[in-house]
């Protein structure tokens, strides 16, 4: 079977398959060990009238983001993240851009989802990662906007 070569494929998670820059935080960012994002709901809304007796139209509404929930690997500089939630926690509106870029085979890009104005919500230290055989800190972020590249 032949590969299209102006297509991509999408890789399962794994060494080398997609990288994660989070701004602020390189050492993080290279330690990631998965990453998952909760569908967008798009909420509808009723745009008929009250003279409207007998159909019914409804259009698109406001758009609710789901959480990103980040796994990384706990290493000598894995203070980043805890860091990023601490201060959040404190009160401190720190917000940070994070990109996930799925690789193809040969290690070049093949999309790239930029994730706008994150802030964490929830921190877990010492999660053991069964797919990476190391403990693995976890961080869930709230996002404002996704947009797909």
């Amino acid at each position: 079977m032949g590969v299209n070569e102006g297509s991509y494929e999408i890789l399962e998670n794994g060494a080398g398959k997609f990288k994660i820059e989070i701004d602020g935080c390189p050492n993080a960012s290279g330690a990631v060990d998965s990453i998952t994002v909760e569908d967008l709901v798009i909420d509808e809304r009723e745009m008929t009238t009250g003279a409207d007796w007998d159909y019914r139209i409804y259009g698109p509404g406001d758009a609710h983001f789901g959480s990103i929930t980040v796994k990384c690997k706990v290493g000598a500089n894995s203070t980043e993240l805890y860091q990023w939630w601490l201060d959040c926690s404190k009160g401190k509106n720190i917000r940070k851009n994070i990109a996930v870029i799925i690789l193809k085979r040969d290690g070049s890009e093949a999309r790239r989802f930029n994730i706008f104005d994150a802030f964490p919500t929830k921190w877990d230290a010492g999660d053991y990662s069964p797919s990476s055989n190391v403990a693995c800190e976890t961080v869930v972020c709230k996002m404002q906007r996704v947009e797909l590249g």
